[in-house]
C-alpha cells in the first residue's frame, strides 16, 4: 500500500503557466514527491492543455474549457471535481497557493460536503495593500477575510505578507517561507560563444551594456518606470546601452508605446529554463516594483552573478539591503532608478561586491531547505489532535483478532495525541471513551441503539474507522451517511460467509459461496445488502490481501478505486526459541477450534500419514473455541496419543512453541490471511496451508499448499514434512520476512483516515 499522504494543490493556473507562485509550487512538488502525493487543481485557460496529466510527482486536473473564463469556473466547478476526485484519492491536506479563483475550491468543498480537512493557505500576492482591500468592490479583501479565517494554517513568503495577513484579522501566528531559487539552474555557467551567439542573435553589438528585466507586463511590476528610466539615462550611456524585457502582460501594448528608443527589446515570455542565457549576458538586473510580495528574479538574477536594482516596497528590503546586495531606487521615480542604472555601469568596484554579495545571500533561497520547511507544515497540520471513532464488533477484555487490533491503533492513535472513541458490542467494566453495547439485548433492537449511539460518536468524530462491516459497521455505516462523515472499513474475515458455513455446517469455500451463489436465509439476504451498503459507501475498503480484495470487489460491486490492502501484523522473530529445544517433531495449529477450520479432516490426516512414516511426530493444537469438546472426542476415538490439545497461551510461549516445530498447519475451508502461517515463516518455520488463502505462499517459499475438502491432499503434505529430505529442502526454501508491527499497519490507517 501507498502510504504516503495525498495533499491537493491550488492554483489558478500551473505549469506551463507560470510565474513566481507556480514556480514555487512546483519546485516544492518536486521535492516532497517521495514523502506525499500531490494533485493539482488549476484552470485550463488554453485549448492545447490537457485536462489531465501526470508530470513528475503531481497529477494535474484542468478545469475548464481552454479559454480565459476558466478561472470564474474553479470556484463553480472546482468543489465537485474535487468531490470525484478525492473518492479515489482521498485528500489528508489542501493547499492554496495565493488567494485566488482557484483558492476558494478547498473551502466551498469542506463547507458544501461537510469536511474538515486541514487547509495550509500560502500567501504570494505581489499586488499593494490598497488593491488587495479595495479592487473590485472590495470582493479581493472579503475573500483573504473569509480564507485566512477558515486556514488550519497560514504561510507567507515575506514579511510584508505576514503583516497583512494580520491586518486582515488573522489571529494565530504566519510561518514566514520564502520562495526560493534553483540554484543549479541559474548559477549555470555558459561559455564566451555561447554568449556572443545570443548576442548577436539579438543584435547586440560587442562591448554594449545589457539591462535586463524579467516580469510580467503588469502594473505593479513598474515596467513603464524602467522604460523612462532608460530613456533618461545620459547620452553617454544610453548610447551603448540595451534595455531586454522578458515576459508578456497586459501593458505589453501601452509599453510599446512608450519605448521610443530601438534599444528597448520586447523579447516576450521565454521558457522558464532559458532565462539563464540572458542573465549571462546582463549587465544589471531592474525591476523598480510598485508593489511585490517577494520577488523571485531578484532572487534569480543574485543568483546568476548579476547585480539588482529594485525598490523598498513589500517583500523586497529583505534581502536587497542597498549598497551591499543591491541598490534601491525611489519607488516611481524613473530619475532615481536611472541614477542606479548609472552607479552600476559605470562603478567596477561597486559592481563586483554587489554581485559578490548578491550570490551569497541567494544561498539562503534554495529550494531544498524551503521545501523541507513546508513539508513540516504539512505534517503538522496533518497530525495535529484529531478525533477518531473506532467501531469494532469486541474490545478488550474480550479476546480475538478484531478486539486487539482495535486496541492496537487505538493506543497509536493516543500516541499522535488524536482523540479516539471505541463503539464496541463487548461487556466489560465502564471505561472512559469506550462505548459499549449489551449483546443481551435482543437484535434489531441492538441495532437501533447501536445507531443512535453511533449518531452522537459519529457528530463528534473527524474520521470513523468500522473493524466490522456487518452487525456494528452497518448501523454506523448509516449514521456516518446522514451527517456527511467519511468512513473507512477494514475487512479481515467474512461475516456472512463465516455464518453460513457455521450454522449449516456446510463444507464451503469462500470463493465457492460467492460463484456457486447458494440459497440464503431472509435472515442472510438482508446481512448482503447491509454490507454491500457498508461497503459501496465507504470512502475506502481495507482487506488483508489481494485474494480477499479480488473476491469482494465481484461479490459486492466495489469501486476498484476506493479499496486497498493493509497487510496484517508479523510480530515473530527468530530466536524465540533456544536451538537445545528444536526437536522438529511437533506440527502445530493455534487458533480458534471452530467448524470452518476443518481441524477433524487435518487430523485424521495427520494419523493417516504418522501411522505411514511410524515415526513419534506430535499434532499440537493450541486454542479454544466452540468444537473444542467435540474435538477432543473425536480424537478419543481415533485411540491415539500423537494430539494433544493446549489452553491458549502467552504470544512469547507460543513463538517459542512454533519456532522449535516442524510445521504449521491450517487446513480450513478458507482462511484469508492466517497469523500463524505468516508467524510460522518468520520464525524459519515450514507450514501446511489449505489452497483457499490470501497467503501467495507456495512450494518455493517453504509453503504446502492443500486442498481443504480433500483429504488425500493433507495427507500427502504431512508426509512430505515427514519424510527428511523432502522436509530439509522446504525448511531452506522459507524465505524468512521482516517483522511488521501494529505500529507499521496503524501508520498506515492514520493516513486513510
Amino acid at each position: 500500500m501507498n502510504t504516503r499522504a495525498t495533499i491537493y494543490v491550488f492554483s489558478t493556473a500551473f505549469w506551463p503557466l507560470v510565474g513566481g507562485a507556480e514556480i514555487a509550487a512546483e519546485e516544492v512538488i518536486r521535492r516532497l514527491e517521495d514523502s506525499f502525493d500531490f494533485v493539482v487543481i488549476t484552470g485550463r485557460l488554453k485549448k492545447n492543455l490537457k485536462k489531465e496529466e501526470v508530470r513528475g510527482g503531481c497529477t494535474i486536473l484542468r478545469i475548464g474549457f481552454g479559454n480565459a473564463f476558466d478561472k470564474i469556473l474553479l470556484p463553480v466547478l472546482g468543489p465537485f471535481i474535487v468531490h470525484q476526485t478525492d473518492k479515489k484519492r482521498p485528500a489528508q491536506l489542501f493547499w492554496p497557493v495565493m488567494v485566488s479563483f482557484a483558492s476558494g475550491i478547498p473551502y466551498i468543498f469542506n463547507i458544501l460536503f461537510k469536511r474538515h480537512i486541514p487547509i495550509v493557505l500560502t500567501l504570494q500576492e505581489g499586488d499593494p495593500e490598497s488593491h488587495l482591500r479595495h479592487s473590485r468592490g472590495g470582493l479581493i479583501g472579503l475573500a483573504w477575510r473569509m480564507a485566512l479565517r477558515r486556514s488550519s494554517a497560514v504561510t507567507a513568503i515575506s514579511s510584508y505578507l505576514a503583516r497583512l495577513a494580520k491586518g486582515f484579522g488573522y489571529q494565530k501566528n504566519v510561518q514566514l517561507i520564502s520562495n526560493g531559487v534553483d540554484l543549479a539552474l541559474f548559477e549555470k555557467k555558459f561559455s564566451t560563444v555561447e554568449n556572443d551567439e545570443l548576442r548577436t542573435s539579438l543584435e547586440i553589438p560587442e562591448g554594449a551594456k545589457i539591462i535586463v528585466t524579467t516580469s510580467r507586463l503588469v502594473k505593479k511590476n513598474g515596467i513603464d518606470i524602467l522604460i523612462r528610466a532608460f530613456l533618461a539615462l545620459p547620452q553617454d550611456l544610453k548610447g551603448q546601452a540595451y534595455l531586454l524585457i522578458l515576459g508578456d502582460g497586459a501593458e505589453k501594448e501601452s509599453l510599446k508605446r512608450l519605448a521610443t528608443n530601438k534599444r528597448i527589446l520586447f523579447l516576450g515570455s521565454r521558457p522558464y529554463h532559458d532565462l539563464p542565457r540572458y542573465l549571462a549576458i546582463a549587465d544589471v538586473f531592474v525591476r523598480p516594483s510598485r508593489s511585490e510580495g517577494m520577488g523571485n528574479s531578484f532572487i534569480e538574477a543574485m543568483a546568476a552573478g548579476v547585480p539588482i536594482i529594485g525598490t523598498p516596497v513589500g517583500g523586497i528590503p529583505e534581502f536587497l539591503v542597498d549598497g551591499e546586495t543591491g541598490l534601491l531606487a525611489e519607488p516611481e521615480n524613473p530619475n532615481s532608478t536611472a541614477a542606479a542604472i548609472g552607479r552600476i555601469l559605470t562603478d567596477t568596484r561597486l559592481r563586483n561586491l554587489l554581485i559578490e554579495a548578491g550570490k551569497k545571500k541567494a544561498q539562503e533561497y534554495n529550494w531544498h531547505d524551503i521545501s523541507e520547511k513546508y513539508g513540516a507544515v504539512f505534517l503538522a497540520e496533518m497530525n495535529k489532535k484529531r478525533s477518531v471513532l473506532i467501531a469494532t464488533g469486541i474490545f478488550p477484555p474480550a479476546i480475538g483478532g478484531p478486539a486487539l487490533y482495535a486496541l492496537a491503533l487505538a493506543d497509536y492513535f493516543k500516541q499522535k495525541g488524536w482523540q479516539v472513541s471505541i463503539l464496541t458490542y463487548a461487556h466489560g467494566d465502564p471505561t472512559a471513551g469506550v462505548h459499549r453495547v449489551s449483546l443481551e439485548i435482543p437484535s434489531g433492537v441492538r441495532h437501533s441503539l447501536t445507531f443512535l449511539k453511533a449518531i452522537n460518536l459519529v457528530f463528534k468524530a473527524d474520521a470513523v474507522l468500522l473493524l466490522d462491516h456487518a452487525s456494528l459497521g452497518f448501523p454506523v455505516a448509516i449514521a456516518s451517511r446522514i451527517l456527511g462523515k467519511r468512513y473507512i472499513v477494514r475487512v479481515g474475515g467474512d461475516f456472512l460467509w463465516e455464518g453460513f458455513v457455521m450454522s449449516r455446517r456446510a463444507e464451503l469455500s469462500l470463493p465457492d459461496f460467492y460463484q456457486r451463489a447458494p440459497d440464503l436465509s431472509f435472515k442472510e439476504r438482508i446481512i448482503f445488502q447491509a454490507v454491500r451498503y457498508t461497503l459501496q459507501h465507504a470512502a475506502t475498503v481495507a482487506f488483508n490481501t489481494e485474494w480477499q480484495k479480488d473476491i469482494f470487489i465481484r461479490a459486492y460491486g466495489l469501486d476498484p478505486t476506493k479499496v486497498t490492502v493493509v497487510q496484517n501484523v508479523c510480530l515473530a522473530r527468530q530466536g524465540a526459541a533456544q536451538e537445545s529445544e528444536r526437536e522438529y517433531s511437533r506440527f502445530l495449529y493455534v487458533g480458534r477450534f471452530l467448524f470452518l477450520k476443518n481441524l477433524k479432516r487435518t487430523i485424521r490426516s495427520f494419523i493417516t500419514a504418522q501411522k505411514k512414516m511410524n515415526r513419534p511426530f506430535m499434532f499440537e493444537i493450541i486454542g479454544e473455541g466452540p468444537e473444542e469438546e467435540a474435538l477432543k472426542t473425536f480424537v478419543k476415538t481415533l485411540h491415539t496419543d500423537r494430539v494433544v490439545f493446549h489452553a491458549s497461551m502467552a504470544q512469547k510461549d507460543m513463538f517459542e512453541r512454533l519456532e522449535s516445530a516442524r510445521a504449521a498447519a491450517v487446513a480450513s475451508y478458507s482462511d484469508v490471511a492466517p497469523n500463524i502461517i505468516t508467524e510460522s515463516l518468520a520464525l524459519g518455520t515450514p507450514a501446511i496451508l489449505t489452497k483457499y488463502s490470501g497467503l501467495e505462499k507456495a512450494r518455493a517459499d517453504g509453503v504446502l499448499r492443500v486442498d481443504p475438502l480433500d483429504e488425500s491432499s493433507i495427507e500427502a503434505a504431512f508426509l512430505r514434512m515427514m519424510d527428511d529430505g523432502q522436509y530439509a529442502d522446504l525448511r531452506k526454501a522459507v524465505a524468512v520476512s521482516s517483522p511488521r508491527s501494529w505500529s507499521d499497519v496503524a501508520k498506515e490507517y492514520a493516513v486513510l483516515l
